[in-house]
């Protein structure tokens, strides 16, 4: 074969290579977790809560206080790998070699999880149409909806669950409600390294909506 033809057939290999490597699905941010990425979650899940605050800065979207109505305050994005940076830094006794065994392998969701604050005119307090005062329900974050939106397609959900927050109104008082956390799973395999969009929507007709770039996330 001349040199002419073995060029030619080094390029239209290149060009046939590069074709399949763009026909896989991106996945930048890792998924599944390797031995190596476990560790280098669990390090950073061990350092400084400075840093930890750092990394999870870029994964996390605030918003503004709205003049009524609930405050959706917060966005953030959790990956299998932030997951296990969260839970290291939860787990004071584990050491490197155990968080390997205990999260290699294992099937971690990509979560949403969505922090609500209840405000002055969305209160713990609720008027009946008897005008009796009743309390808030704590499940009332289900009445907010949540959507992962990718090329214009809202990616099913595999669960959502919520988790309701309390605090002392005054000293010594009971403890009333005051927001929620809202935490809703996919499977990674249904989420693409790209860009995504998260919208909630709450039940007095609010809405916010947060970008973030998967490819830029571990």
């Amino acid at each position: 074969m001349g040199c002419g033809m073995q060029r030619a057939a080094h390029a239209l290999f290149l060009t046939l290579l590069i074709a399949m490597v763009a026909a896989q699905p991106a996945i930048a941010y890792e998924y599944p977790l390797t031995p190596d990425a476990i560790r280098d979650a669990y390090f950073l899940g061990k350092s400084s809560a400075s840093k930890r605050e750092a990394f999870f800065a870029q994964y996390t979207e605030h918003f503004s206080r709205p003049k009524s109505g609930p405050y959706i305050s917060l966005v953030r994005v959790i990956t299998p790998f932030a997951f296990v940076v969260e839970r290291t830094a939860r787990m004071p006794n584990l050491r490197a070699p155990d968080a390997q065994q205990k999260f290699y392998g294992r099937r971690i969701a990509l979560r949403i999880r969505v922090h609500i604050d209840l405000t002055p005119t969305y209160g713990w307090q609720l008027r009946s149409k008897d005008g009796a005062v009743v309390l808030r329900s704590p499940d009332f974050w289900r009445e907010f909806n949540v959507q992962l939106i990718q090329h214009r397609k809202i990616v099913p959900p595999l669960a959502k669950y919520g988790t309701p927050d309390y605090a002392f109104a005054t000293e010594g008082a009971s403890s009333v409600l005051v927001g929620a956390d809202i935490n809703v799973q996919y499977d990674p395999a249904d989420v693409r390294s790209a860009p995504v969009t998260i919208v909630v929507s709450a039940p007095d007709g609010q809405q916010v909506a947060a970008t973030f770039d998967l490819s830029a996330f571990r």
